[in-house]
């Protein structure tokens, strides 16, 4: 062999390893920021039962403060909020 053969032969190998190490370096920043990608879909699932809880905590202080008893439902409160919604 000669050595134009031997360095191009040399060059091949680390280039290969130049690849993967760009994959794993891909992998681990897909690792890292995926989860927040996936979060995303939660958001407005979250954003409706906290509205929900305000509303109600806030309607039980009222209501604490104008008959000295807590309400048992949401009916009681009479807030008109859905105990059932698609979230």
């Amino acid at each position: 062999m000669t050595k134009d053969q031997e360095s191009s032969i040399s060059k091949a190998a680390y280039g290969g390893c130049g690849c993967l190490l760009l994959l794993m370096g891909i992998g681990v920043i897909s690792a890292i920021a995926l989860p927040s990608f996936l979060n995303t879909t939660h958001r407005p699932r979250i954003s409706e039962a906290k509205q929900y809880v305000s509303s109600m905590n806030k309607a039980q202080q009222a209501l604490f403060i104008e008959k000295s008893a807590f309400g048992t439902s949401v009916d009681a409160l009479g807030i008109g909020i859905k105990t059932e919604t698609t979230n």
